[in-house]
């Protein structure tokens, strides 16, 4: 399976594969990184987990004032990066050559959330989860739900092992029983900001990657642009090695939800308000576990950033495992790190057994080692960025 051959198993092979890659195409109009620049409490510049440098790589195909631009973006969730890196190295080799032009650039963004990619954790070095930290920090930010109060201790156990943490899964089970899959499903994960020690922390403050995308997209993409389209890679949600593309909309009648429809066909699912009655589909197995986020990333990048209702922005999302045991995936590594830092020994060893275990299951999670898997994570992304690519030449030609 070639597909599976453009996948790393590091995050610093990742790195060197892909800034390789670009310098080789023959479309390539330049390549730089942004410098992660983090630091810790004692004003360090945080560094990998093997102390390697850390920074965002992005590399631009076509021409730097292509009137039309897909943005192709892996690693906002740390852990999902190298699926979205095999992705990106397949369409440099595969797709790019065939449609970068002086009508059509790419500006691919590779590890936007370089801490969490280099340690394989969805939040970054603060435990914030980028796809929630684009709310408005000015205003009071969304209150966490009864629920999530109640039982944030139990979502995010301060150990990994050992009666604490056999009685915070008894009442996650509990949980579960009592308000069911679904509710759970569509209130948990919707983003947080009270519990900086729990899953889907949004943050007190703009995080590093929300810096440094809003800072690239507007210095590279700016809004003079004709069509631009953004695919944010990831996985861990829907029907195992199955892609859908979801979007965020109030209504299907606006322009980006239109045009991503036309685009993708059935694998848009716009998450809106009219969506069922007025498709009348059977909701794939990634929307029927997706929810509507509070500081969603591709929203803030189309109403805040580019400030344009045309431009259509999607997050490709890849299944897994199923949805509660890539949960329990989450809560061991929230675990190892939480008991790691009451402890003072941050960043957890790793070669602790709870570790290793809770590493293993944030893999089997978010980047299976099974290469029809991989080989379908390549092949499907290249058919979003193909279809993308066509869709806004498409509607460069209508104007004209």
């Amino acid at each position: 399976m070639k597909g599976a051959t453009y996948f790393s198993e590091t995050h610093q092979d990742a790195r060197a594969r892909f800034t390789e890659a670009a310098a080789r195409s023959s479309v390539l109009a330049t390549q730089w990184r942004e410098p992660f620049d983090a630091q810790d409490p004692q004003g360090d510049v945080l560094t990998g987990r093997n102390g390697e440098a850390l920074a965002t790589e992005c590399a631009w195909f076509g021409a730097l004032d292509a009137p039309n631009v897909v943005i192709v973006g892996s690693g906002t969730h740390g852990a999902e990066g190298l699926a979205g890196s095999g992705a990106q190295l397949a369409a440099i080799d595969q797709l790019i050559p065939q449609i970068a032009s002086d009508q059509l650039a790419i500006f691919m963004l590779h590890g936007l959330n370089p801490w969490g990619c280099s340690f394989e954790r969805r939040c970054d070095h603060d435990g914030v989860d980028i796809m929630r930290n684009f709310i408005d920090f000015d205003a009071p930010p969304p209150p966490p739900s009864d629920r999530f109060k109640r039982y944030a201790w139990a979502l995010a156990p301060d150990a990994a092992r050992g009666p604490r943490r056999w009685y915070a899964d008894l009442a996650v089970l509990w949980c579960v029983l009592r308000y069911g899959v679904s509710r759970l499903q569509a209130e948990i994960p919707a983003g947080q900001y009270a519990f900086p020690s729990a899953p889907f922390f949004g943050g007190h403050r703009p995080s590093w990657t929300r810096r440094m995308l809003e800072r690239a997209l507007l210095a590279h993409v700016g809004r003079a642009r004709r069509g631009v389209a953004m695919i944010d890679i990831h996985t861990g949600l829907g029907a195992r090695g199955r892609g859908v593309l979801l979007g965020e909309h109030e209504r299907l009648d606006e322009p980006a939800c239109q045009r991503g429809l036309a685009w993708w066909g059935d694998r848009y699912e716009p998450e809106a308000p009219d969506t069922r009655p007025a498709r009348r589909f059977e909701r794939s197995a990634a929307r029927r576990t997706a929810y509507r986020l509070n500081g969603s990333m591709p929203r803030a990048i189309r109403e805040q950033i580019f400030q344009d209702a045309t431009v259509v922005t999607a997050v490709l999302e890849f299944g897994t495992i199923p949805q509660l045991q890539a949960m329990n995936a989450v809560r061991d590594d929230h675990a190892v790190w939480n008991a790691a830092r009451a402890a003072g020994r941050v960043p957890p060893s790793p070669d602790d057994p709870a570790v290793v275990a809770a590493r293993a299951a944030m893999r089997e999670a978010f980047y299976p080692s099974d290469p029809a898997w991989r080989a379908e994570v390549a092949a499907q992304s290249l058919s979003a960025i193909r279809d993308a690519a066509r869709g806004l030449l498409a509607a460069d030609i209508s104007m004209d």
